[in-house]
């Protein structure tokens, strides 16, 4: 008896007539006269290829493609889709559906050849499952379709993100609140490599060890996770699974997610996952590219430190902060002293170079909660968040002695020596702008007592000074 195939055809007369060209070339075909009969007999017997109709009434052949690659018993059965009025986009749109060959009902005279090339290809393992289910046909498409459904949509919100998020860690916010809407789970991190070295973690603010699970999870060590708070997520359990996919983006691996499941939707949460597998590599490269781009305009070019955009940004935060949660909120202006005679005497490179030392030697003094960004010219601007006056003073002297201390080297093999001046002032009943011009005013005393010290403003904005004040600025 030659090689089994099911011809599923609503045609009587075309279903005759391919089962005749099948018999006659040696196979032994089986027919029936609809999809949902084709499929019911598919998953209760075992064929070698499958043959079916494109348009059907009830089910189509690209829906059945769709049902038949559903199941382990027919996933890697040979389908071919014939058609009578065959397009580009019935081709296309068969083969995604899962068809192995696509074909015009006119040139069915090369179908046995067709089928006999298709099963030549590696057979597929036997497979010990138990009974089909005892679901029908339509029901058993309802939820594939409904499955189908469900993740489309789930990609398009994840690709959607991308159109709102500027950084990796806003999306990383929006994608643990989409997913903690469709699974629980008690703690979701992902760990982003080469385009950005981020490691973040959704949790509950009182779940201790979720921060050493998802590190060991990720398979990173002790990394610091950036930690957002979400009391919607479960608490701990006995009964839970730690899921994990590679986020891979043009052969390399980009990010790697995990997921502490409950166990009893661990099937639906690998299936989610599958999805954002797949959606988030590009999702992801977006917005860090956007991110990146955000933080070229507001850095500086020379120095890497951010630029007066960037501080503005952050001071207009920070005094909005500090008056909702009436903590103190302190800042220094730094002005390198007589950059002018730097330049003139060893060049703009040189200046560079010392512009360069001391943007440095800032990074290196400043606490984390701090800001410190160029100003403009020869002048920076620090930055300190929850402090107050003496103690920002102090950050300050700590900064001006590192300065003094520092011998900058020129290419040419010279040394230079140089020193800042500093105003510092506290935020008080003023606004920002006020805040800079006492700070301003502060540094424009300490480079008129003669430089390389530190003045405190006064705590009232005092009145503006004229031009000999820019005139003693612009000298250096």
């Amino acid at each position: 008896m030659g090689s089994r195939v099911l011809v599923l055809d609503d045609s009587v007369a075309c279903r005759a007539r391919i089962v005749s060209q099948l018999v006659a070339a040696g196979w032994s075909p089986a027919n029936e006269a609809t999809a949902e009969d084709g499929a019911t007999r598919a998953f209760r017997e075992e064929f070698d290829a499958i043959v079916c109709d494109d348009l059907m009434t009830g089910i189509s052949g690209t829906q059945l493609c769709r049902l038949l690659r559903a199941d382990p018993r027919t996933a890697s059965t040979p389908i071919v889709v014939m058609t009578a009025s065959p397009t580009r986009r019935g081709m296309y749109w068969a083969i995604e559906s899962g068809a192995s060959a696509y074909i015009a009902k006119a040139d069915c005279a090369r179908l046995p050849a067709m089928l006999r090339q298709l099963c030549a290809r590696p057979s597929k393992p036997s497979l010990n499952l138990p009974s089909p289910s005892s679901a029908t046909v339509a029901a058993r498409l309802g939820h594939l379709l409904d499955s189908a459904l469900f993740e489309s949509h789930l990609s398009g919100r994840i690709r959607g993100i991308a159109a709102r998020e500027k950084s990796v860690s806003g999306l990383f916010r929006c994608l643990g609140s989409l997913l903690g809407s469709v699974l629980p789970f008690r703690w979701i991190a992902l760990a982003v490599v080469g385009i950005g070295n981020s490691a973040h973690i959704m949790r509950r603010s009182n779940d201790e060890t979720a921060n050493a699970d998802a590190a060991a999870a990720l398979g990173t060590g002790a990394i610091t996770l950036e930690s957002v708070e979400e009391e919607a997520c479960a608490a701990h359990t006995e009964d839970e699974r730690v899921l994990k996919v590679d986020i891979e983006f043009g052969g390399e691996r980009i990010a790697s997610l995990a997921v502490c499941a409950v166990r009893e939707c661990a099937n639906s949460s690998a299936s989610i996952l599958s999805v954002v597998q797949s959606e988030l590599p590009p999702v992801l490269r977006l917005v860090h590219l956007v991110d990146q781009t955000t933080r070229l305009a507001m850095s500086d070019a020379l120095t890497g430190l951010p630029n007066r955009r960037a501080a503005m940004d952050f001071l207009e935060a920070a005094v909005a902060s500090a008056r909702r949660h009436e903590t103190p909120l302190s800042i220094a202006l730094v002005d390198v002293d007589r950059f002018k005679s730097i330049n003139d005497r060893l060049g703009h490179g040189a200046g560079d170079v010392v512009l360069k030392q001391i943007a440095a030697t800032m990074q290196r003094s400043v606490r984390r909660s701090d800001l410190a960004a160029r100003w403009g010219g020869e002048e920076f601007l620090l930055a300190m968040p929850v402090t107050k006056l003496e103690a920002a003073r102090l950050v300050s002297e700590r900064l001006r002695v590192l300065v003094e201390r520092t011998s900058v080297p020129l290419s040419t093999g010279q040394t230079v020596e140089v020193s800042v001046s500093l105003g510092v002032a506290q935020l008080g009943a003023e606004s920002l702008d006020a805040l800079l011009r006492r700070a301003d005013e502060a540094l424009y005393k300490a480079k008129a007592s003669g430089r390389n010290r530190i003045e405190v403003a006064r705590e009232h904005a005092a009145p503006e000074l004229g031009q000999s004040f820019a005139s003693a600025k612009l000298n250096g």
